[in-house]
C-alpha cells in the first residue's frame, strides 16, 4: 500500500484519511478547508466533550506520506454511534481503592 502525504491527499480529492498504525480503525481525519483538519475517534466526545476535534494542517506534517484514504463509517452511522456509546462515562469513575493512601 502507498501511503499519501496530506497534499497529495487532497490534491487527489481525497476527504477523509487515517494513519495505518491508529488501533481504533474508526479514528479518521476530515481534510477541512484551508488550514483545518477535523480528528473523529469515538472516545474524543468522552475524552474531550467534543467529536471532532480541529487541528491545524501544520501540526499534522503534511509533506509526510503517512496516511492512507479512509472509507469506513462517518459519525453519523450507526456503528460510530455504538463504538461512542461503549465509552459514554467511563472517566467518570473513579478508583476508591488508592483514595488516602501515598
Amino acid at each position: 500500500m502507498t501511503l499519501l502525504t496530506l497534499k497529495e491527499a487532497e490534491a487527489q480529492g481525497v476527504q477523509r484519511v487515517r494513519k495505518p498504525i491508529w488501533v481504533n480503525p474508526l479514528c479518521h481525519l476530515l481534510i477541512g478547508p484551508g488550514i483545518w483538519l477535523y480528528l473523529f475517534d469515538p472516545f474524543n466526545q468522552e475524552c474531550n466533550g467534543r467529536d471532532p476535534l480541529g487541528i491545524l494542517k501544520f501540526q499534522e506534517g503534511v509533506d509526510l506520506p503517512q496516511w492512507e484514504p479512509y472509507n469506513g463509517p462517518t459519525a453519523d452511522s450507526e456503528d460510530y454511534k455504538a463504538a461512542a456509546a461503549q465509552y459514554a462515562g467511563c472517566l467518570a469513575t473513579t478508583s476508591t481503592t488508592t483514595k488516602g493512601k501515598a
